[in-house]
């Protein structure tokens, strides 16, 4: 099976459960006073890593098995001054933004179904999973600068790997 294909499967076995945030941390510069100090233009440096999954088999029902998927990311991002720089031209880094996150799915398993491969799992889980995340922790982030008393900023959307999409065959005219 083409590993689009599978992804796909997994797709029609998990069902979005819930969206979580595990941790956070937050910090501003020491020497930045956005009370005091005006006209700074921000940057963002976007840090996005898929960690890992957890699988519960949570209990068996008449048709199978109830089993809950966990997939945890590490989020963060650098809020970076882009009006000033450093002798070597880096930007000084104003606050730092990050969290640990996790998409929870749920999948009744048949009692003739196969478990989904781990490698499936993990490629989902890179690809297609972060998917739900992503609008938690835009405004984690959003609300978080609020907070701090900086600049309004908008993280890009998420969009889905190419190749994970599923493409249908194009039909004539009708």
């Amino acid at each position: 099976m083409e590993n689009s294909d599978a992804i796909q499967e997994v797709m029609t076995r998990l069902t979005i459960d819930d969206v979580g945030h595990q941790s956070s941390t937050f910090s501003i510069a020491e020497d930045f006073r956005p009370d005091v100090e005006d006209g700074h233009d921000i940057g963002l440096q976007l840090r996005t890593a898929y960690s890992n999954y957890d699988l519960d088999e949570l209990f068996d029902i008449d048709d199978g098995k109830l089993c809950r998927y966990r997939f945890f990311y590490n989020l963060g991002v650098r809020v970076l001054d882009s009006t000033h720089s450093d002798d070597e031209g880096d930007l000084p880094v104003i606050a730092t933004i990050e969290a640990r996150m996790y998409s929870q799915y749920v999948e009744v398993r048949g009692k003739e179904a196969a478990e989904i491969d781990a490698d499936i799992l993990k490629d989902f889980g890179k690809a297609n999973a972060l998917y739900h995340v992503w609008p938690y922790w835009r405004e984690y982030v959003q609300s978080t600068m609020v907070r701090l008393k900086l600049p309004a900023v908008s993280i890009p959307m998420f969009r889905l790997p190419k190749e994970n999409w599923k493409q249908e065959p194009s039909g004539g005219a009708d």
